[in-house]
């Protein structure tokens, strides 16, 4: 088999954990209603602290990777993100659970920039790396699908079961070892060029954050507004909250991977405008989710949303490279992007969940057992109001270079 096979084969199977984020996500209220000494934003934390640590992993992979060599790094990646199944024992500990998130999240963010390394290493031609790269980002779907479905399943059982999903890792972990290329340990020389970014690639990066710090609500809340709405509920109690929170975040991610199905000549009629367009549906979206009272209106919602967040993310990406100085800096405008969504991510709750409790007077208690507690509706509604805001700002910003992006193109 050819090195260039086996590592495609190798970044592939290692990206299905690359939503590992969200995996236990249909079982957030379950836990919520387990601990219901913590508040929101504790139980919040079991979705959002593994991007802070997916950010710290993202920053140091490289160097790890230079010092025990990029197959090493990417065989611990996945046996830390094994690390997220503790809970299945030890669920009376809800530290320790966030602690296993937090490992979880260092073993995702150690993997998500080597597996890219290695289609990039070792394609033979830049046409064969960008349909890997298309196949890596389906395989990272496909996966963020599995924990959905699977976990909206297991919550049925308990909530301690969804905790099983992270059994995936020892697929990905099989074909890493199997397929991925020995290297070396080598260290590289320090080019303090490579880490320099210009203004256009920072206010893309800051962009990007912004609109994670408030889009990121959307996945974190979906199981409480679900739950608070009688009509998704019925009798089903518990298992009816986790099941119907699985299929809403499955259709938010087939709604992610059909944007990238028709990005392409769609963005290629938008140019610089994708970026608030993808800002605007979202904003749709959140604002369906807020106002959901059925399980059809709450998925085309959730689709929505997926349709929005993948024309936003190509166009933020294509916005910070455009405004890199040069090729080799590059990398380093994508790494802050990154790192300031993962930051975002992180950090969605403590921003979005005070802002509507000032708006909307709500007190502070766990929504997962106050009764008919509207506190997630709220906090989609102040988060879409965020994004018509960005959406607007962006408008101003991109409609000048999209024009100048269609004069550009020759006449047919």
């Amino acid at each position: 088999m050819k090195i260039q096979t086996k590592a495609i084969i190798a970044s592939i199977g290692a990206y299905l954990i690359g939503m590992g984020a969200i995996s236990v996500t249909p079982a957030l209220h379950a836990i919520g209603a387990t601990f219901s000494d913590q508040g929101t934003m504790m139980i919040q934390m079991i979705s959002t602290l593994p991007p802070f640590f997916i950010a710290i992993g993202n920053l140091i992979a490289p160097a790890v990777a230079n010092l025990i060599s990029k197959k090493a790094t990417l065989i611990i990646a996945q046996v830390l993100f094994l690390v997220g199944i503790l809970p299945v024992w030890f669920h009376d500990s809800f530290m320790l659970i966030l602690v296993t998130r937090a490992i979880l999240g260092l073993g995702v963010g150690l993997m998500m920039p080597l597996a890219e390394d290695l289609i990039f290493t070792h394609s033979e031609t830049p046409k064969i790396a960008n349909r890997a790269i298309g196949w890596m980002n389906s395989a990272g779907g496909a996966g963020a699908i599995f924990f959905a479905l699977v976990g909206g399943v297991l919550v049925a059982i308990s909530w301690v079961a969804t905790f099983w999903v992270h059994l995936l890792g020892i697929l990905t972990l099989i074909i890493v070892i199997a397929f991925c290329p020995q290297d070396h340990p080598r260290q590289e020389e320090h080019d303090k060029s490579k880490f320099t970014v210009t203004g256009k690639s920072f206010f893309y990066a800051v962009i990007c954050f912004l609109y994670i710090l408030f889009f990121n609500n959307h996945t974190v809340n979906l199981s409480f507004v679900i739950a608070q709405t009688p009509s998704l509920v019925g009798g089903g109690g518990e298992a009816a909250v986790g099941a119907n929170t699985g299929i809403a975040m499955a259709i938010f991610l087939v709604g992610l991977v059909v944007s990238g199905i028709i990005y392409g000549p769609i963005g290629n009629k938008l140019q610089e405008l994708s970026l608030p367009v993808g800002v605007a549906v979202s904003a749709i979206a959140l604002f369906g989710c807020a106002f959901s009272g059925s399980l059809v209106m709450l998925s085309i919602a959730c689709f929505l949303a997926g349709i929005g967040m993948g024309f936003f993310m190509p166009g933020v990406m294509n916005g910070a490279a455009k405004g890199a100085k040069s090729p080799q800096t590059v990398a380093f405008a994508m790494s802050l992007v990154g790192v300031l969504m993962t930051i975002g991510q992180f950090i969605c709750t403590y921003v979005a969940t005070p802002i509507t409790i000032a708006i909307f007077g709500m007190g502070t208690s766990n929504p997962a057992v106050e009764a008919g507690s509207p506190l997630a509706s709220n906090i989609y509604i102040v988060c879409g109001v965020a994004l018509v805001i960005i959406c607007i700002v962006t408008i101003f910003t991109e409609i000048g270079k999209a024009r100048k992006s269609w004069a550009a193109e020759p006449a047919k």
